[in-house]
């Protein structure tokens, strides 16, 4: 274990043992940082300790979650930040790549500025060819949006109200600022990501950039797959109801109207 590392990354897994050594050996390449991995493991046989444990590398530390928590990555991400010792966090899917390079560079962005997130953009493969170029798309149309400077409060306003601007492993956050926003939400079955990073976008400001820092694996089986549509609207529900409690109607309904208004 590094004794002073200035990047963590934080990996859930859940039976992927393939993919998460991929994810691993990815997130161990990122050049010129001190890196250590934490892989916490949310099946209950701990599928995942004989593949990290047969790595030897002490930057890489297995943790078996106990109770399993029944698909809530949210509650091992939090763990996982509770644990972690670097000033910056980087959260990263057993079935994703970081991008070594790209995330270096996230890094020292991050580190330069005064924001307490950086926000950029994934790089989708997979085997559905039009899945990934519908992803690409997508993403490119928001790396274009951001790329016009919007303001926090912006970017706050289409978080709740519109297309999402990211997923969890496009974004880098000071583990001061991930303290400070209070970590994911444990009740949502999806977009806890989303939620999140818009709360700590609200509480410590961002930067963007418009290079991808992870491959991301669309197409196959996930989360968000499996989730129905009244899931995906009470998800959003909850998150608007707790802005709302939080910051106040004033402001809610402010955003809300921006958004509309699309200014």
């Amino acid at each position: 274990m590094n004794p002073s590392p200035d990047l963590s990354i934080i990996i859930p897994t859940f039976r992927r043992e393939a993919m998460l050594l991929d994810a691993v050996h990815s997130a161990l390449a990122v050049p010129g940082l001190q890196v250590e991995v934490w892989v916490l493991d949310d099946s209950p046989e701990g599928s995942a300790r004989s593949v990290i444990e047969g790595l030897g590398d002490p930057r890489v530390t297995y943790l078996l979650h106990q109770p399993p928590t029944g698909g809530h990555p949210a509650v091992l991400r939090n763990r996982g930040a509770q644990l972690a010792r670097a000033p910056l966090l980087y959260f990263l899917d057993d079935d994703d790549r970081a991008l070594p390079e790209a995330l270096a560079r996230a890094c020292a962005q991050l580190s330069a500025s005064a924001a307490g997130v950086l926000i950029s953009a994934p790089q989708p493969f997979g085997d559905d060819a039009q899945r990934v170029e519908e992803e690409r798309a997508y993403f490119e149309q928001a790396v274009a949006w951001l790329a016009q400077g919007p303001s926090a409060l912006r970017v706050v306003a289409r978080l709740l109200f519109g297309p999402a601007l990211l997923v969890c492993s496009t974004c880098v956050i000071r583990r001061d600022a991930f303290l400070a926003t209070g970590g994911f939400s444990t009740t949502m079955p999806v977009y806890e990501d989303i939620d999140f990073y818009m709360r700590a976008v609200r509480q410590a400001g961002y930067v963007a950039m418009a290079e991808p820092v992870v491959a991301r694996r669309v197409g196959g089986p996930s989360l968000i797959s499996a989730c129905t549509r009244p899931q995906m609207l009470a998800a959003y529900a909850e998150s608007q109801g707790q802005y709302r409690r939080q910051r106040g109607w004033w402001e809610f309904m402010a955003l809300k109207l921006w958004q509309r208004l699309g200014r």
